[in-house]
């Protein structure tokens, strides 16, 4: 009975959150149902959606996992400008690779992350009680794939996964912690397990887990797994990326920004794989990634008392890394409703109304490739908005886009990738080159590490993807833009202190700074 309350304990603090990015019914569970729902087979849709609902805090800006994923790399920076932005130097921390133990974004990653494996976990060991059939075999791999998902990142931010199997209800006991390699083949493994119980991409509704999903994380851990065993399996990547693209299930989109429209549920077509759902009603937070941490304060994109921050910016070397006619650095399609271009904000900013924007001090608002990280003024970086600001919202923080977690032109860059380091030159350049014919910018005569690296910068920027492409390339202890060359001891973060503190099975990772 102990247990049996602490499992619903566990999964009442679950289902507090909003739901997640599917067609879940929406039941509401409250105390008057008591213990009983979770031996209540209909409700099974609802035990999945607090394991889904994780994706809204780990794919959430401006910090957590998204933060220090990019504000690590060479893409993003978060410069303080006067005492905005300061925030105790969290973000300069970041960037130059000088974090602890007591981080609070490498902590909410963490606790994110895992949050997510353990609600994946106590909906697996309640639907395992219920009568098999069709629907709760696909619940049971959803919740499966979504376990491994935040496993994976566990595992490529920190290098240590604790993890219980579902059917362990020993909660006073610390859980296991598998090593890089174990985290790595027990997703491999997974993928393999529950691919036949998922369905097509035409089978299950917008949002949910489908096989290219399956096939996507497996090809991410196939790809970086040299990168965690020493053991590379590029063959093997190339295979899984083949799968997904000899479907037939998925194509680039020929229109970049519709990718990243406020209705790009329809505007995307076939390039997403694995999206997270946002409406204007109930999804909040999306915003703060996708436009407000950025922009500045008097860029109001057409709606009376929007007020973006003033926050991140690009790094000069990286801007500098495109072709000026290349379509994935700027488009004026909103430029009439919203004042500003889609992709990078460089130079003289206006308004709505064609009007030149001033800084709060009155100086015209001019965004410059120099910035410093410390000491910043207003106008200094270049600004990034991906996503369509969605002006029709009238509530800030919500927004219509859907976030992309993976995508086709991804998997064609990751075969490109896989290809050349399999020794086939060739087709290596065939896959690069089908992506960037369609983005309307010239063929590559040749395929190379560095310029597939290049090209995943271009392709992918801003969408948390750049710290373990620089890792996987042998980059991420290169100097950039503020920030000196670091140590291989970066390529892992340190575990939080509070962790450390309740789990013994854990290891304090070595300090970033350190030889």
């Amino acid at each position: 009975m102990r247990i049996n309350k602490i499992i619903y304990l566990l999964f009442c603090v679950a289902v507090l959150t909003p739901l997640a990015c599917t067609d879940l019914e929406e039941k509401v569970l409250d105390e008057t149902i008591g213990e009983g729902l979770l031996d209540d087979p209909t409700n099974a849709e609802s035990l999945v959606a607090p394991a889904y609902a994780s994706l809204y805090f780990v794919h959430s800006g401006p910090g957590g996992f998204w933060g220090i994923s990019q504000h690590t790399s060479d893409e993003t920076m978060g410069p303080t400008r006067g005492t905005d932005w300061d925030d105790n130097g969290v973000w300069r921390v970041l960037h130059t690779h000088q974090w602890d133990p007591f981080h609070r974004e490498v902590e909410k990653a963490w606790n994110d992350l895992n949050n997510g494996v353990a609600r994946s976990n106590v909906a697996l060991s309640r639907l395992a009680a219920f009568p098999e059939s069709a629907d709760i075999t696909r619940f049971k791999a959803e919740l499966r794939f979504l376990r491994a998902y935040y496993m994976f990142h566990i595992n490529d931010l920190f290098g240590q996964t604790p993890f219980r199997s579902e059917d362990d209800n020993d909660f006073v006991t610390p859980p296991t912690v598998l090593d890089r390699r174990g985290a790595a083949d027990f997703i491999i493994s997974e993928m393999d397990a529950i691919i036949n119980d998922l369905g097509t991409k035409a089978e299950v509704p917008y949002g949910r887990i489908s096989k290219g999903a399956a096939r996507m994380l497996k090809a991410k851990t196939l790809l970086n797994y040299e990168v965690y065993t020493g053991e590379a399996k590029w063959g093997e990547a190339v295979t899984a990326c083949d799968e997904i693209i000899n479907s037939g299930e998925y194509a680039i989109n020929d229109d970049y920004f519709a990718n990243f429209a406020t209705n790009n549920e329809q505007t995307a077509g076939d390039e997403a794989i694995f999206v997270i759902q946002y409406d204007r009603a109930t999804r909040t937070a999306d915003a703060i990634r996708f436009w407000c941490m950025t922009m500045h304060y008097n860029q109001d994109i057409g709606v009376d008392g929007f007020s973006p921050w003033n926050g991140f910016t690009t790094v000069a070397e990286f801007y500098d890394k495109f072709d000026p006619a290349d379509e994935r650095l700027t488009d004026d399609r909103i430029r009439s409703t919203h004042g500003i271009n889609l992709g990078f904000l460089e130079g003289r900013q206006v308004g709505v109304n064609g009007d030149s924007l001033t800084d709060r001090a009155g100086a015209p608002l001019i965004f410059t490739k120099e910035v410093p990280l410390f000491g910043a003024n207003e106008s200094q970086g270049i600004r990034v908005v991906k996503y369509t600001p969605d002006n029709e919202s009238g509530i800030q923080d919500r927004g219509a886009n859907d976030f992309l977690v993976y995508r086709i032109s991804d998997v064609y860059l990751m075969r490109a990738e896989a290809h050349l380091r399999n020794g086939n030159a060739g087709s290596a350049l065939s896959d690069v080159n089908t992506l960037r014919q369609v983005r309307n910018v010239p063929d590559l005569t040749a395929a190379t590490l560095d310029n597939i690296l290049d090209e995943r910068g271009r392709e992918l920027y801003w969408e948390a993807h750049r710290r373990t492409d620089l890792i996987r390339f042998g980059k991420f202890q290169d100097a950039w833009a503020e920030k000196n060359g670091s140590t291989p001891n970066a390529n892992l973060f340190t575990i939080p202190q509070a962790a450390l503190d309740v789990n013994p099975n854990l290891t304090q990772n070595a300090l970033p700074g350190g030889s």
